[in-house]
């Protein structure tokens, strides 16, 4: 079997101690596996910990200007692997790490799924980081904490793709990740887009692996909350058909709502303003992905990419869907 892997990271101090664990549950109990390893950054500077200088005879390191967000660090490494021949793609955060099994558990789902969705943990492995992702009709994506929660769509942390439907992926859209979006949502994008194009996703809760979170900008930081709530309107936009854009209004409203109170509170009103400054700024380019990508997918099939609430909060607690028709 033969894994290209991609892993974005800012290869920081904190980063590069984080990233050798991920190293080495990556290679650990990898019987049969060959990997081409490429660690994708936009640091400034570049100056490797000698506990990371052990592995890189066996990586590449692409550097890109600091300007590259996720999205196109990834498209970066994407091509240059596909240059190296592959079973699948994984898609790795530099603060996750695998379990020992998790390569034999996986052996089980290669030639009967596009993607491969594992259990990913908190890194204290006592409760769910993600198993999956919850699509709203509010447009709010939110990672799966429960194993009975129906989800569609994956995160990026940990992420198994068919070399084959990746490449189905650019022929069909003309990029893998959206470019567009150069940090947060840009793997629910590539899921719903994924979903669309009639992957066969698979969940398997024996393939587990472990993330800290949020150890790059913080899990409430200004940044973050910019990015999130700007990129929620953005992929509505950029993926949704029309019908459905005014069928689920009311709980995209009723979220909305709730983000410019939070923000507001927490940030003040800048910040939800500067995200609405910057759709209208970037609404040609928004336009055009649009055009593109509603090309692919009846709305029958964009349908079934919904869970049936509008929202869930971090409590667990959900609020039902609301539907003007």
């Amino acid at each position: 079997m033969k894994i290209n892997v991609v892993i974005p990271s800012l290869l920081s101090y904190k980063s590069q101690k984080m990233l050798c664990e991920c190293l080495a549950s990556l290679l650990k109990n990898s019987r049969d596996v060959t990997f081409h390893i490429v660690i994708t950054t936009n640091a400034v500077q570049l100056y490797m910990i000698p506990s990371f200088v052990k592995y890189k005879k066996n990586i590449k390191v692409i550097r890109n200007t600091p300007q590259v967000g996720f999205s196109e660090m990834n498209n970066v490494a994407i091509n240059y692997l596909m240059a190296h021949n592959s079973d699948y793609f994984l898609f790795l955060n530099d603060d996750v790490w695998l379990s020992s099994n998790f390569w034999s558990e996986f052996k089980e789902h290669t030639k009967r799924s596009d993607i491969v969705v594992p259990l990913i943990m908190e890194a204290d492995r006592k409760k769910i980081d993600s198993f999956g992702v919850e699509y709203f009709t509010s447009g709010y994506a939110k990672d799966s904490k429960k194993f009975e929660n129906e989800t569609t769509l994956a995160t990026a942390a940990c992420l198994l793709v068919k070399t084959v439907f990746l490449k189905k992926m650019r022929n069909n859209y003309g990029y893998y990740f959206n470019p567009i979006l150069h940090f947060y949502l840009e793997d629910v994008d590539f899921s719903l887009r994924a979903f669309l194009s009639n992957a066969k996703i698979v969940k398997n809760k024996k393939m587990v692996c472990f993330h800290r979170g949020s150890s790059t900008s913080g899990k409430r930081s200004r940044f973050t909350m910019y990015q999130t709530y700007r990129n929620i309107i953005w992929v509505i936009l950029m993926n949704w058909p029309a019908r459905d854009i005014l069928k689920y209004l009311p709980s995209i409203l009723l979220v909305q709502s709730w983000v410019i109170l939070y923000s507001t509170y927490h940030f003040g009103p800048l910040l939800y303003i500067s995200a609405l400054l910057s759709t209208i700024k970037n609404s040609p380019k928004l336009w055009k992905y649009r055009k593109r990508n509603l090309t692919f997918g009846g709305r029958e099939v964009f349908e079934k990419v919904f869970s049936k609430y509008a929202f869930r909060t971090y409590h667990e607690k959900v609020i039902k869907t609301t539907i003007l028709f």
